[in-house]
């Protein structure tokens, strides 16, 4: 799998959030008769986990089964209809596990610790390639409605993700961590107009009144939701 698209730095639940990846590629001179079979004669194919039977390609438009793979010959099931060349994909379909949260020994540890939310799966999309959308799965992990409003760090309001799996060498692999917030603002504005450019994220000429003589101000910074709760000037007072 080779990541081609991925979700930005700071993420809303309510918007996708989306990982694609391209499958491992090579290219076939040609494609000889075997039985009446297609055998694609390839450059190369995929170093580490090898091809085994059962396995699919995708090549000339088509999924193709492989029956046996003997060196750079991948020999199909698909019935032999005259030689070609071209490109041809590996298409392997990892389990994939999705975590929340920080590992031990990282920020945020003891708050918000790293905890598997989905495992799962993916698709082939229809432009062959892998697409994920992890939203409705970050979208169930904040407490709603959000009523315990705090002072400093907001663990209601922020939260870390990352995936988990085996990659085509074999090997376990982590993607990038990524933020999510608790909120519906579009994910590029998030990252272009809030995080960490001391612009508040609810309005600061008229903050949210969590009583008659306090206003909360809230901001992304550092990565994580920063409150900052002080006496307010911001009450109206009631018209005669």
């Amino acid at each position: 799998m080779i990541l081609n698209i991925e979700p930005f730095e700071w993420n809303s639940p309510y918007r996708p959030v989306v990982f694609r990846y391209n499958f491992q590629s090579s290219t076939f001179a040609s494609i000889n008769n075997v039985g009446g079979k297609a055998e694609f004669v390839c450059a190369a194919v995929p170093s580490g986990v090898p091809l085994v039977a059962g396995d699919r390609v995708y090549a000339q438009g088509a999924y193709h089964t492989v029956v046996s793979v003997a060196m750079t010959e991948i020999l199909t099931d698909t019935d032999y209809t005259g030689t070609a060349s071209g490109d041809i994909l590996f298409v392997r379909l990892p389990e994939i596990k999705l975590y929340k949260g920080y590992n031990t020994g990282e920020t945020y540890d003891a708050d918000l610790p790293l905890t598997l939310i989905a495992t799962f799966t993916p698709r082939v999309s229809p432009d062959v390639d892998i697409y994920i959308d992890v939203a409705e799965y970050l979208k169930r992990i904040f407490p709603s409605p959000n009523i315990k409003i705090t002072d400093g760090t907001d663990f209601a309001m922020f939260n870390r993700f990352r995936l988990q799996f085996i990659d085509d060498a074999g090997d376990l692999v982590y993607s990038d961590n990524y933020h999510v917030l608790n909120s519906a603002l579009k994910s590029l504005e998030i990252n272009e107009y809030y995080a960490d450019t001391g612009r508040a994220l609810n309005s600061a000429q008229v903050p949210y009144l969590p009583n008659c003589g306090l206003d909360i101000v809230s901001f992304l910074s550092e990565g994580r939701v920063l409150n900052i709760i002080e006496p307010s000037d911001s009450i109206i007072e009631p018209a005669p």
